[in-house]
């Protein structure tokens, strides 16, 4: 297999991926938040603190599309916004420990909705599938 057809498999699965099991666990899970302020909220466990210029940069959005976003997410105590202590233009985003609680709490509840789907899976079919995820992965960090 070439590069292209491998490049052209992982495109496949990523949409494979968000059909079946993403957009699915979202419908079945409690959806407080907007998909792109789930997604905010899970790349700020990356680090401890982002401005909202690096954060915008992480999640793929302006810095004006994720303002309203990170509104939200702190008017709701899942964040905390607070002004640089060396330049006060800038303001510094983390998650508080409400939004840490939340996230855990979203997280286990995803994982008991894939464990339902994958529940029909022969011992076989689950073993494949743990093998190609921990092969998968493993390959995946070491890109660049």
């Amino acid at each position: 297999m070439n590069r292209m057809e491998t490049a052209e498999q992982l495109f496949d699965l990523f949409f494979l991926l968000k059909q079946r099991l993403v957009r699915h666990a979202a419908r079945l899970v409690k959806q407080e938040f907007s998909p792109m302020q789930m997604h905010v909220l899970f790349t700020m466990l990356d680090r401890d603190v982002f401005s909202m210029s690096e954060l915008a940069r992480e999640v793929l959005i302006s810095k004006q599309q994720l303002t309203p976003l990170v509104d939200k997410l702190a008017a709701a105590g899942l964040i905390i916004r607070e002004a640089d202590s060396e330049d006060r233009r800038v303001v510094k985003v983390r998650i508080s420990s409400a939004g840490m609680a939340f996230l855990a709490t979203h997280k286990r509840e995803a994982i008991g909705v894939y464990e339902e789907m994958i529940a029909s899976l022969s011992q076989d079919d689950l073993a494949c599938l743990n093998d190609a995820l921990n092969g998968l992965r493993q390959i995946i960090r070491k890109l660049p």
